[in-house]
């Protein structure tokens, strides 16, 4: 994707920008605090006062967000100029207190989305800014734990894949914790039966609000951590063609696949799997290999929300098929 500039031909700079947005940030949090200890002293706080506080602090929960969204997109505008006031500014300090264990679990999904963002959009192809981003990438790895809430590690995931494609060769020292991090949440892949709330509702079409909201169903516990496990999956395969052909990684990541759970990353993974084999890159054995486009021909068949692979033709896949006979 090309993102247009904002605030094109204006004075301010990606600089002053970001100081901005933190100075907001800043005050967020302080107000978040400042109420919280009010109702740990206050003797005569009382119902009405935390209903208030209640409002208040969602007010703040939804600036938070929408301070990380304005981040994020200057990342993306603005690379790689963004991400060198980011590491260079107060941002970096403040990430790396909002991701530690102490913090509040809003805040250190915060600093994991803002990480992401840096990671995928920050170097913006210059190889002087990748290599500056790949002190981030600790954060990712930490957050992938087994304990961590699933949302986290979902984000995790997916900003461990988009930083080995980002990052190219600066990857690299990452490479082996990252692959192992990953199987480990491939392999706390629900039953498939669980996910069945993925599927798509009748009459889907190609739009994503098409499909159900499953986070409050009685299996959205079940439903989240397959996206998880999606997730890492299709991290797993971005992280193996950049810095690790490890042939066992890629053997396992066969015989997960398909995904069955995330549409879009479902998508990219199929694609990479046409890809190695039109390529006769993927090293990993080929009766595994057949046995993996025989489920995915399945899934693709049965209409799965996962597999749908809406961005892959028909066309790729029946040649991946014909390829190996």
């Amino acid at each position: 994707k090309t993102f247009q500039p904002l605030l094109r031909g204006s004075r301010l700079d990606p600089a002053q920008l970001l100081e901005a947005l933190h100075a907001a940030l800043a005050a967020t949090l302080q107000r978040r605090a400042v109420r919280a200890a009010e109702a740990t002293v206050d003797q005569d706080y009382d119902d009405v006062q935390r209903a208030a506080d209640d409002e208040e602090g969602e007010r703040d929960a939804s600036i938070l967000h929408h301070l990380g969204e304005g981040c994020g997109s200057l990342l993306k505008t603005h690379a790689p100029d963004t991400l060198t006031a980011l590491l260079d500014g107060a941002w970096a300090q403040r990430l790396a207190h909002m991701a530690q264990p102490q913090c509040l679990e809003e805040d250190r999904r915060f600093a994991v989305y803002v990480v992401c963002d840096a990671l995928e959009f920050g170097p913006g192809g210059d190889d002087a800014a990748r290599a500056r981003a790949a002190s981030l990438i600790p954060v990712l790895l930490e957050s992938c734990a087994p304990e961590t809430p699933a949302a986290r590690r979902q984000a995790a995931c997916y900003g461990l894949g988009v930083a080995a494609t980002a990052l190219q060769a600066h990857f690299a020292p990452y490479a082996e914790n990252a692959v192992r991090a990953l199987v480990q949440l491939m392999a706390a892949r629900p039953d498939a039966s669980t996910t069945a709330a993925c599927l798509p509702v009748e009459g889907f079409g190609d739009d994503d609000s098409d499909y159900e909201d499953v986070s409050d169903d009685e299996d959205g516990n079940a439903v989240q951590e397959a996206l998880v496990a999606d997730n890492a999956a299709s991290a797993l395969a971005r992280v193996l063609v950049v810095s690790c052909p490890d042939a066992g990684a890629w053997s396992l990541w066969v015989q997960y696949m398909p995904l069955l759970a995330d549409c879009t990353e479902a998508d990219a993974a199929l694609t990479c799997l046409c890809e190695g084999i039109r390529t006769g890159s993927l090293p990993a054995p080929l009766n595994l290999v057949v046995s993996c486009l025989g489920r995915c021909a399945v899934a693709l068949k049965a209409g799965a929300h996962g597999t749908t692979a809406r961005g892959t033709s028909p066309t790729e896949f029946d040649g991946a098929k014909q390829r190996l006979g």
